[in-house]
């Protein structure tokens, strides 16, 4: 089947392993055309998994710094860096002058206008001041190609028409960054890259016309974080010329410096690109966000009001100064940073000063050696081209090598400056972080507020920031402490000024879903990355992505909220074979009862044999139960567990109901036989069946019949190192949250780097000091690294360094720690969740829901014993387990919500995680309002 160029719903491909999801039109088949998919299936297929890589790689960084170990710049590059006679390639046709630079979004009217400024180049964006729907980025194409063609114009609605005159200015094009996906298109089942997306499109359609036209492709980087990101974009780009016989060294590509990390590494990043580096720009908003970002956890990092941060204060200063300095060695542009400031035409008081700031602001980058600036409105080109003329006549200043500068690591970490935290910064932050969120939402990712053209990155600022002043608790210059609660009582009255200020209009804004995105990240608990891969989903146009509730007042309205309604998302009629681990089908079900409420019943009965063997030991009853499951290849290591343990243990042994029982039995007699400690201390419970994953069953069989009032929730491969039993006994304040059901104690875990180095738990570490020494020759890491979501709330940086314990802030749905708590009150695990897959964390988010809190112990930890899983056995389980989970939150968030509103427990603090955590979903709090309005009524 090929692209149709006539169908305008179309949304099939003809490429091998390439699959687009969206729907798409005539003009936007053209953009993707057969050769051009083809082209950046290449690309994907070639660079992503390095791509995935380095972002694992900034994980593990992050990990590092929140240890305490502080970016610097690299020993092993210092030959870079120290080797003064490399040079990057000389500056390409167009890109001599760059004194003044426009920069935006791409849609079409913008395209005309700013390629028809005074502007020497345009930074068109598809990043920061560009909402990823996918029209935006396929339209953006469009424009992108006809202005190069010279044949784009436009229409607005009055009828005055925009075309394009002669001598326009350069193209550059910005591409999303490496942590972004476009999830319309798939390649070879997974999500395309945004960059090789929005660049591979870009440069197959337009390269060979930019030639033809005297100039070349020439492209911004944003976000990098290191010079191994430099080198990936350097190998796209040898790859892209190569495929369309294109001299390499025509690219040009210049870099922005908006992350901390890349500030120590700039003569790395434009070494990895010389022959395509085009130079280096300040980023100064995001610059800010990632510095507030890598130092989160560090109190003596925190920084006051954005607006006492400028360009001068001593940790800017350092950036730019290097960043000037680096470029000219190297003979390449150092490009300033943005004036958003947007002309006030109502106000010529107003606007005479805002037009004075711009002018000292761009009369300090000229004077530092900046060979150019951005603007964001094409009034400010004529201020910006005035200063620069006047004090650079000539086309750059890469003569002025600045060798006064001298820029250490304690410099571009300097915040040691005048600033405070004021009630004003705190409003100002969370008006301009809703006002942005909301339009961004409906698709629009630049945005005037306050007479200031803000994009992302302002959004980005103020949430971090809002985060930052909340996790620490600062106090503003009124006196007034920062906590999360205050943070949301601030959202919930700028609400209320919009409100009253939109009437009627606010209905059909997004700015409900603007505030509940809003709330989740400036309570200086939970933080997210990027806001753009966060709410990404929100502005997807894939049809079959998965539902999600709508407040009342949307034009769709919300059925009634039963758990057998909520089950109608849940139908489908594929069939799906389960199969035990000797890949024999044991059950054939459809796939709506693998997503309902009695899949645990589809399996076929289970018989369950309690006190198969009962230890022969009595236990107090405020001992820790450990509650495990054991399949038959891993008895060895339960008596292991029993003898090192050596106290209550309750385990669900699956026994296969076929010919392989009678051995199973056998076998398991003979172990309790040689093992006195398996006798003394383990409670053994059969469950027979003919399915061998049923997971969260067989957990609640071993909660069910443990004998203490406390049990820990452990899988059977985890090492004790430490006795935590002995911890818990020290600090009765924990033992305390224990008995009245308020807190949940999680025990970190861990693993080694190389499996090998797992393989005998002897040499495993006896106590935090040990583990700490492998944790830093990077032999043990936390557990499940690559899957930082699964264990990331411990918050091992803060661990490392912590002597008491602490309460989990930042949690995460899919947090699935080793955890104690009271049998007696606490929820089941789901039974649904069956084979491999979100089965753990479903049960510890109904333990969050249901109010309890996690805490941390400071000194224990457990150590994952290597082994080798059936892979092959867990991907149809998991795809069918994260479909479920998407399912079951929205519908525990609502079970528990109107429990607690029928119980009187809402405005307890017992409903604050069910409200954290349940109000990201959309319109769950209109929702919920309306239940508790109806309540109210009885």
């Amino acid at each position: 089947m090929s692209l149709s160029n006539n169908n305008s719903n179309n949304s099939s491909c003809s490429v091998e392993g390439v699959s687009i999801l969206a729907s798409y039109n005539q003009d936007q088949a053209q953009i993707l055309s057969t050769d051009a998919l083809k082209f950046i299936a290449t690309l994907q297929r070639t660079f992503n998994g390095t791509r995935k890589d380095l972002l694992e790689k900034r994980d593990r960084r992050q990990q590092e710094i929140d240890k305490g170990v502080l970016p610097d710049f690299l020993p092993e590059t210092a030959h870079i860096r120290n080797d003064p006679n490399w040079k990057a390639a000389k500056p390409a046709p167009g890109l001599q002058d760059r004194r003044v630079e426009i920069t935006g979004p791409v849609d079409r009217k913008m395209v005309i206008n700013a390629l028809n400024s005074d502007a020497l180049t345009y930074m068109a964006d598809f990043e920061d001041s560009t909402a990823p729907t996918w029209d935006n980025v396929l339209n953006g194409q469009i424009n992108l190609r006809d202005a190069i063609n010279g044949t784009i114009s436009f229409t607005n609605p009055a009828g005055k028409k925009y075309q394009l005159k002669e001598n326009p200015a350069t193209l550059i094009v910005r591409p999303r960054g490496w942590h972004m996906l476009e999830k319309h298109i798939l390649v070879d089942g997974e999500p395309m890259s945004a960059s090789i997306f929005d660049f591979g499109l870009f440069f197959f359609h337009n390269a060979k016309n930019q030639i033809k036209n005297g100039l070349g492709p020439y492209f911004y980087l944003p976000k990098m974080e290191s010079h191994l990101e430099a080198r990936l974009w350097n190998d796209i780009f040898n790859a892209s010329q190569d495929m369309l016989n294109i001299p390499r060294g025509t690219i040009r590509g210049t870099v922005l410096i908006e992350t901390i990390l890349a500030a120590f590494e700039m003569d790395e990043i434009i070494y990895e690109l010389r022959e395509h580096s085009s130079g280096l720009n300040c980023g100064r908003w995001d610059y800010i966000f990632s510095f507030i970002k890598k130092f989160r956890q560090y109190p003596q990092y925190v920084l006051p009001d954005r607006s006492d941060v400028s360009m001068t204060v001593p940790f800017m200063s350092a950036y730019v100064n290097l960043l000037i300095q680096t470029c000219h060695k190297r003979g390449v542009h150092a490009m300033g940073g943005m004036a958003a400031q947007i002309p006030i035409k109502n106000d010529a008081e107003a606007n005479q000063v805002a037009m004075k700031k711009v002018r000292a602001d761009k009369l300090r980058e000229v004077t530092a050696g900046h060979d150019g600036t951005w603007v964001a409105h094409p009034d400010l080109v004529k201020i910006a081209l005035e200063v620069f003329n006047e004090h650079m006549p000539q086309p750059n200043q890469l003569f002025k090598r600045r060798e006064d500068v001298s820029v250490k690591q304690k410099d571009l970490l300097n915040i040691d400056f005048e600033g405070k935290i004021t009630e004003h910064g705190i409003r100002d932050n969370i008006q301009i972080g809703l006002a942005y969120m909301e339009s961004w939402l409906r698709g629009v990712g630049c945005v005037p507020i306050h007479h200031l053209m803000e994009d992302c990155a302002t959004y980005e600022i103020s949430r971090s920031q809002l985060w930052q002043w909340a996790h620490h608790q600062s106090v503003t210059a009124e006196g007034r402490k920062i906590t999360g609660d205050y943070c949301l009582q601030v959202l919930d009255e700028e609400t209320e000024h919009i409100k009253k200020e939109l009437g009627s209009k606010y209905e059909t804004s997004k700015y409900e879903a603007a505030k509940a995105a809003f709330s989740t990240n400036i309570t200086g608990e939970r933080y997210d990355d990027f806001v753009t891969t966060m709410l990404y989903d929100d502005i997807l146009s894939i049809q079959s992505r998965k539902p999600r509730l709508r407040s009342p007042s949307q034009k769709k309205q919300v059925p009634e909220l039963s758990v057998a309604n909520l089950q109608q998302h849940y139908l489908g009629k594929q069939q799906v074979d389960w199969t035990n681990s000797l890949d024999q089908v044991v059950e054939s079900t459809s796939e709506d009862l693998v997503l309902s409420k009695v899949f645990s019943e589809t399996m076929g009965p289970s018989k369950v044999i309690p006190y198969y063997f009962r230890a022969t030991e009595n236990f107090d009853n405020e001992e820790v139960t450990i509650a495990t499951l054991v399949t038959y290849n891993r008895f060895k290591v339960l008596s292991r567990l029993a003898s090192h343990y050596k106290g209550p243990v309750s385990v669900a042994i699956h026994v296969n109901d076929d010919d392989t029982k009678q051995k199973i039995l056998t076998d398991l007699h003979q172990l309790y036989e040689e093992n006195e400690d398996l006798r003394r201390y383990v409670d053994l419970h059969l469950v027979v069946d003919k399915f061998d994953r049923q997971f969260n069953m067989w957990r609640n069989v071993a909660k069910f019949f443990a004998r203490t009032d406390y049990i820990m929730m452990l899988d059977v491969d985890f090492y004790l190192c430490t006795d935590f039993r002995e911890s818990l006994k020290k600090n009765p304040e924990l033992m305390e949250l224990l008995r009245s059901g308020r807190g949940a104690i999680v025990v970190p875990a861990f693993e080694y780097v190389d499996e090998n180095d797992g393989e005998d738990w002897n040499d495993f570490p006896k106590n935090k000091k040990e583990l700490l020494v492998d944790v830093g020759t990077e032999r043990l890491d936390m557990f499940h690294r690559g899957w930082k979501r699964g264990h990331g709330s411990t918050n091992y940086g803060k661990w490392y360094k912590q002597t008491k314990p602490y309460k989990v802030t930042e949690y995460n749905y899919s947090y699935e720690p080793y955890v104690i708590f009271k049998k007696e009150g606490t929820p089941w695990c789901d039974e649904r969740f069956v084979g491999y897959g979100a089965n753990k964390a479903a049960c510890l988010f109904e333990i969050f829901l249901a109010g309890i809190d996690y805490w941390v112990l400071p000194d224990d930890f457990l150590i994952h014993q290597t082994h080798h899983y059936p892979e092959d056995t867990r991907a149809k389980e998991r795809t069918y387990n994260k479909k479920l989970y998407d399912y079951y939150r929205e519908e525990t968030c609502l079970r528990y919500a109107r429990m607690m509103i029928a119980a009187d427990e809402w405005e307890t603090t017992k409903a604050a995680n069910l409200k954290k955590e349940c109000g990201r979903i959309r319109g769950f709090n209109d929702v919920i309002q309306k239940v508790a309005a109806e309540h109210n009524e009885l």
